[in-house]
């Protein structure tokens, strides 16, 4: 969780209201690695693009926090 970060190139998806449902359907998503919600006016950005969370493309915005998903899987016991 990156709490004041938003990325650039997500696309906006007004469905998904809240943080857990904008999280819930980016884990349906094949392609994506991340979320930005806006808690100013609820609205959920998806992206789909690692390049988009690269040093040169974040920023720092209030009221955003940015959630990249970790599809990585410790398979060992």
């Amino acid at each position: 969780m990156f709490v004041n970060q938003n990325s650039v190139n997500g696309d906006r998806n007004d469905a998904y209201r809240n943080v857990a449902a904008c999280q819930s359907y980016c884990i349906t998503l094949r392609m994506c690695v991340a979320v930005d919600f806006t808690s100013a006016d609820n609205t959920c950005w998806v992206h789909t693009n690692a390049a988009d969370l690269n040093d040169a493309n974040t920023y720092s915005q209030a009221g955003t926090t940015q959630y990249r998903l970790d599809r990585s899987c410790d398979t060992t016991s």
